[in-house]
């Protein structure tokens, strides 16, 4: 399911300051570049849309999960704020430990 993420010049500018960037190009003006990893934010949005979060459908304690891997495709320049950005989100593969390994 496709979710909204309105790219804002104030979480731009918060979120390049936490991540400590440097760059000019994440700061100056009115529509700044968002950093590259500035797209990790989705997820906050995905979850507001029912449906568009994956792993909801996945029968996994998410707690339990690894993160191994993101991938954000977008045509154009990166996105600057005042863009509004469309995704979806999808799992391609879970791989999994036999439990009688861990113990």
């Amino acid at each position: 399911v496709p979710f909204a993420l309105d790219v804002e010049r104030g979480k731009i500018l918060e979120f390049a300051t936490a991540t400590k960037s440097t760059h000019p190009a994440h700061f100056e003006g009115h529509h700044p570049v968002c950093p590259p990893t500035f797209l990790t934010t989705a997820f906050f949005w995905e979850t507001r849309v029912p449906g568009s979060n994956p792993w909801e459908k996945v029968k996994m304690d998410p707690k339990r999960g690894m993160h191994a891997e993101q991938e954000f495709v977008f045509h154009g320049p990166p996105p600057r704020a005042g863009t509004r950005l469309i995704g979806t989100s999808r799992i391609e593969k879970i791989f999994g430990q036999d439990s009688a390994r861990l113990r």
